[in-house]
């Protein structure tokens, strides 16, 4: 989900900035403690979860994509050197009975050196974690907002220095902790098909998300794996 561009209302006491939503928000709150790369970070709930919006600090880089090579005459295979090569069915059975597990993805955000000298920031990164149900209530850290945590602030609590971490409570009476990182997730991150999936589909027969790298959650006392 990408948001459009503010309306900007200057009062007296401050500047308002209107965001116009494609849902209903039952709930907004400001995350105390900025990502890595300078964004404040604000988290909204609705009728299918939470929505983590990176807004300001350095833009997330647009990757290149390299022209494939061109195949030239010299590159096309000749009939007199052309290869066969046969599997015997024990190869195949074995390849099948035996896959090769994939890897997890690890997401390598890269952002420009600098932020934009631009009076309102923009919205970076958005972040859409899907819960099946609506998320009427969230709560963050309570402390005073910081850009960097001093290595005693928080300590026990090293996750803190990496992830955000709060509560949502949803319209079944539900209430989960998430945890996300900090550094608002690449292009290539958000298109992993895994990352449409309901998070709590499989909240039967495990307490660990179906978002491998971002959105892990627990419920009541129950802890979520973290995989990041």
């Amino acid at each position: 989900m990408s948001l459009a561009a503010p309306r900007i209302r200057r009062t007296a006491q401050n500047t308002q900035f209107t965001y116009q939503l494609s849902r209903r928000a039952h709930d907004v709150k400001t995350y105390p403690i900025f990502s890595p790369q300078g964004a404040t970070i604000i988290l909204y709930g609705h009728e299918n979860g939470i929505t983590v919006v990176w807004r300001g600090g350095r833009r997330l880089k647009e990757k290149k994509v390299e022209p494939a090579p061109k195949e030239t005459s010299k590159s096309k295979p000749n009939a007199e050197d052309a290869v066969m090569v046969l599997d015997s069915d024990s190869d195949s059975e074995q390849s099948a009975s035996n896959p090769e597990p994939t890897k997890p993805f690890v997401d390598q955000p890269e952002f420009e050196d600098e932020a934009l000298n631009d009076p309102y920031p923009e919205i970076i990164q958005t972040l859409d974690l899907a819960l099946g149900t609506s998320v009427l209530h969230i709560a963050v850290p309570s402390m005073t907002p910081t850009r960097t945590l001093e290595d005693g602030a928080f300590a026990g609590i090293e996750k803190l220095k990496t992830h955000m971490i709060f509560a949502v409570s949803c319209g079944t009476n539900d209430v989960y902790i998430v945890s996300v990182p900090l550094t608002p997730p690449s292009h290539e991150s958000k298109a992993r098909p895994e990352l449409y999936k309901d998070l709590l589909a499989d909240q039967t027969a495990s307490t660990e998300s179906r978002r491998s790298h971002y959105g892990h959650k627990a419920k009541g006392r129950q802890q979520a794996s973290d995989k990041v």
